[in-house]
């Protein structure tokens, strides 16, 4: 028996719809197959060139660090793929640490936000320590700064100036102690070869030590005589 006029339209829409379904369960069907990671690099793969794109391991879960390749920039993220703050630098940051405790730079890195007028956040580097030299988005000025991030005097410029090593406030010290010849028995600090303040000093003249913290500054009831205190 022949199908009427609206029979046949009935059917046909019926099988259409039958097919929107079907394609809508296969494509619900893949996207919920697909781990968060995954379905983001998807998302990201198909928009504009240049744009972030999330790396995934094998298993679907976000890669521990992830790069943003047009930019030069990566960083650390958590099981989520939420960056984890003050990871973000300029080349590879090591995620192998990234539940350790922040450094100086990270937590400033964290801290700090970019507003017009501003420097914005520090350059951290792979380790955590401040970059040589630090720049500033907002005028394109650059400046050496010190292992504290302290930014040396009489450096800053337009563009990446040279920063080659400076002496640290105990190496500045401890030159001019020896330069001073009138006074030949004063007190000359003790400093690392990195710089730094060694938390033991002595003045061997007197055969006094103390101890002091990462500036030089003697720590009160340290002074002992005739040995080396444990700092």
């Amino acid at each position: 028996m022949a199908l009427s006029q609206n029979q046949a339209k009935f059917s046909k829409g019926f099988v259409v719809m039958i097919w929107v379904l079907f394609i809508a369960c296969a494509i619900t069907s893949t996207e919920a197959s697909l781990t968060k990671c995954q379905q983001l690099q998807a998302s990201a793969n198909s928009g504009l060139i240049g744009a972030y794109v999330p790396q995934c391991k094998e298993t679907g879960e976000f890669e521990e660090k992830q790069c943003w390749g047009s930019t030069g920039y990566c960083w650390c993220v958590d099981e989520d793929g939420k960056e984890i703050l003050g990871t973000k630098i300029r080349g590879s940051p090591d995620c192998s640490r990234r539940k350790a405790a922040l450094t100086l730079c990270q937590m400033m890195q964290a801290i700090i936000v970019n507003v017009p007028g501003w420097c914005g956040p520090p350059s951290c580097k792979a380790d955590g320590s401040f970059d040589e030299v630090q720049c500033c988005a907002s005028n394109g000025e650059c400046y050496c700064v010190d292992k504290k991030g302290k930014e040396l005097e009489g450096t800053r410029q337009q563009g990446r100036p040279t920063c080659e090593r400076h002496l640290s406030e105990c190496e500045e010290a401890r030159i001019k102690a020896h330069s001073n010849s009138l006074r030949v028995e004063m007190f000359v600090p003790e400093c690392f070869e990195d710089g730094s303040y060694n938390p033991v000093q002595c003045w061997p003249s007197t055969g006094y030590c103390w101890c002091v913290d990462e500036g030089g500054v003697k720590v009160p009831g340290s002074d002992v005589r005739f040995k080396r205190p444990t700092c």
